[in-house]
């Protein structure tokens, strides 16, 4: 191999060799949809102090909610409301009818909803679901991992 092609390659392979591996990366989407009774995907992975936008797509014919946390109450929410320390902004949501405990986002039919979050310190599993009534316990729920 000619001395001037190495070199070259040398220059090249450390220009595309990568930079700091620690240098914080740029907020990230995470595309979720919503459909008669499911989310996809149904398992979230998210890291910890990482700042996410949840796009939220219904694709289906009913009104769909989403809210986080844990020790979840059927046609109610999460008694852990995992979403309001990831979303301290979240506007409180009420509609006639329910008394939900902890705050979410509502989806109506073929409409997008985006959620801006900043993931809590705290790792561990949590759940996330739909707390329209019926809907949650037709199972419509998933799985949100921080670590």
């Amino acid at each position: 191999m000619r001395p001037t092609l190495v070199v070259i390659l040398c220059v090249l392979a450390t220009a595309c060799g990568g930079g700091d591996v620690s240098a914080p990366t740029s907020p990230r989407t995470v595309e979720i949809t919503i459909n008669e009774f499911s989310f996809s995907p149904s398992t979230l992975t998210l890291n910890a102090g990482e700042t996410v936008t949840l796009r939220l797509h219904n694709v289906g014919k009913l009104e769909h909610e989403f809210m986080a946390g844990r020790f979840a109450t059927p046609s109610k929410g999460y008694a852990e409301d995992w979403l309001t320390k990831a979303a301290p902004a979240l506007a409180p949501h009420t509609h006639a009818g329910e008394m939900h405990m902890g705050e979410g986002l509502r989806v109506s039919p073929d409409w997008y909803g985006t959620l801006k979050l900043v993931v809590p310190q705290e790792k561990g599993t949590y759940e996330f679901g739909c707390f329209v009534a019926g809907h949650y316990e037709a199972g419509m729920k998933g799985t949100l991992i921080v670590r």
